[in-house]
């Protein structure tokens, strides 16, 4: 037994853990960014850091070769939220250690905006203001709902869109070119992976941070197929999971 949540910082939860150690239920982040060590906490947060991290290189690395190694690029942050926060900061320093002649920049939105469906506007403004970027980069696909049209409106059509955990729209975007590319977690993997740190600590083992890296994928018009709200790879990954676990 145990208890997974997505989303909800440390900061929320945390005071809550001695409660939980002394009853023997292990909590199971994800994507709270980082979290304290704790044997009530075996895995840390899954989709945590280095998984975020690992997106952010393979999008700022896509960025620095379709670029030519020349590219300017915005991405979105959010920074109240610090598992987005790990994904700009990861950004921004893989650009700036790879590419001397690329050039980096940031769009600060707040929750407030995100809430009340502001980043587009927010975005837009930032390109009106700096007409020589031709990258905007998301930190959440969702945020992009209207942007290309919004890009276009404002006379800006050559502003091409890259990101991390698309929605099925971006990835159609992907198929229709309005899109370059982004990295998509597979979320039901997710899902087994706390199911197996919960098992993990019921039998008193070791858990690696995360319960190990999760797969990685980086979507272009070449591999995104259909749009799905999760891309699960490797496909027999339920049958692995039945195997490691003896049952099935």
């Amino acid at each position: 037994m145990g208890v997974a949540f997505a989303g909800i910082p440390e900061a929320v939860w945390g005071s809550q853990a001695p409660a939980f150690q002394k009853a023997g239920v292990p909590l199971i982040p994800i994507a709270v960014g980082e979290t304290t060590a704790s044997p009530v906490v075996p895995a840390g947060s899954l989709d945590g850091p280095a998984d975020a991290r690992a997106q952010a290189s393979a999008i700022a690395n896509f960025f620095i070769a379709d670029s030519q190694g020349r590219g300017k690029s915005l991405i979105v942050n959010v920074p109240d939220v610090g598992s987005l926060k790990i994904v700009t900061d990861q950004y921004v320093s893989t650009v700036k250690s790879g590419c001397p002649d690329c050039s980096v920049g940031t769009v600060d939105v707040t929750l407030a905006q995100v809430g009340g469906g502001q980043v587009v506007p927010a975005v837009v403004s930032a390109l009106q203001r700096n007409r020589d970027v031709k990258y905007v980069v998301t930190v959440q696909g969702e945020f992009t709902q209207g942007l290309q049209a919004a890009v276009k409106a404002a006379g800006l059509p050559d502003v091409q869109l890259l990101g991390i955990n698309p929605a099925k729209f971006n990835q159609q975007q992907v198929q229709t070119g309005e899109a370059k590319a982004f990295t998509l977690l597979p979320f039901n993997i997710m899902a087994w992976k706390a199911v197996d740190v919960a098992l993990r600590y019921a039998q008193g083992m070791s858990v690696e941070p995360g319960d190990g890296a999760l797969p990685l994928q980086l979507l272009t018009k070449e591999t995104v197929g259909s749009p799905q709200d999760s891309i699960d790879r490797p496909e027999d990954y339920e049958q692995q999971f039945k195997k490691l676990w003896k049952v099935g």
